[in-house]
């Protein structure tokens, strides 16, 4: 694990779907600007709290720090990670972290058929980890 590193992830924002077409569209052209603001990323810059040693099976906990840019607006981000080794050379796991939209300038639509909209997501990463 001390040699762990983890590369920028990105995400086509314009491939996002969910179960309904006309919350895509909603997404992609009123919220995440996607014709102006093709690529979401996130770059880690720490990694903390990671065991020095893993047991395979046995799930640990640690954090992932790093920048993460939305519509060209970069803050910093905590992702909370949850790991399991499957193997000596596999790391199974997922990620997570909550963000308030207006961090980045994001407003969401007010639309007469929805209730209400939070005013933060959670964003998950489910991740196979394999050495290179």
């Amino acid at each position: 694990p001390s040699k762990t590193q983890v590369g920028t992830i990105e995400v086509n924002a314009r491939t996002l779907a969910t179960d309904s077409q006309f919350r895509d569209r909603a997404i992609k052209n009123q919220i995440l600007s996607t014709d102006q603001y093709e690529m979401i990323t996130f770059t880690p810059t720490e990694i903390v709290g990671l065991p020095e040693n893993g047991t395979v099976g046995q799930s640990y906990s640690f954090q992932i720090v790093g920048d993460l840019t939305i519509r060209d607006v970069t803050q910093q981000v905590t992702f909370e990670v949850t790991a399991t080794p499957a193997s000596e050379m596999r790391l199974e796991g997922t990620a997570q972290t909550t963000i308030a939209y207006a961090d980045w300038g994001i407003s969401i639509p007010q639309v007469r058929q929805v209730a209400s909209v939070s005013d933060e997501v959670r964003l998950e990463i489910d991740f196979v980890a394999v050495p290179q």
